[in-house]
């Protein structure tokens, strides 16, 4: 079921950390916002990636 209330907070601010070993590349993101609006949501959630690349 699809719904348009979902409390999404559309705006975000992020901390990005990229380390860089010749050819290959681990990287990392976290929100440092919540992803839903609190005061329509009580569910605390904060994004966070992480990953791996080659760079050629």
């Amino acid at each position: 079921m699809v719904s348009d209330n979902l409390a999404y907070n559309p705006f975000g601010v992020n901390a990005l950390a990229v380390l860089n070993f010749k050819s290959f590349v681990i990287f990392g993101r976290t929100g440092l916002t919540q992803l839903f609006n609190q005061d329509n949501s009580p569910i605390r959630v904060t994004p966070v990636n992480l990953g791996i690349g080659f760079s050629f």
